[in-house]
């Protein structure tokens, strides 16, 4: 019981009341269109990358380790870096030009 108590007190401090419509208004944000063109921006120069550099920049996205994502392409963890490295940079400059 009093490692219960003690675990209530320390949680209890963590909380606040808020009321629903001050929550909703802190959930609530404006759509942006700028955010839209950007990413579509970005999926048009994604397209345009070579296949390797391509799915090695998806792969890095998605979150996969550099170990899972070299073995996913059958390819060396340098040679994997190598194409993501690559794939980055060429994604910067057809997104920015």
């Amino acid at each position: 019981m009093r490692n219960g108590f003690i675990s209530g007190t320390r949680r209890s401090w963590l909380m606040i009341d808020i009321d629903d419509k001050d929550l909703d208004d802190l959930l609530l944000s404006e759509p942006s269109q700028e955010a839209a063109v950007s990413l579509k921006d970005v999926h048009k120069a994604i397209n345009k990358l070579p296949i390797e550099q391509r799915s090695a920049v998806l792969l890095a996205a998605e979150g996969f380790s550099m170990e899972e994502a070299s073995r996913k392409t059958g390819i060396s963890i340098g040679a994997f870096k190598s194409r993501l490295m690559r794939g980055r940079i060429q994604l910067r400059i057809l997104h920015d030009g």
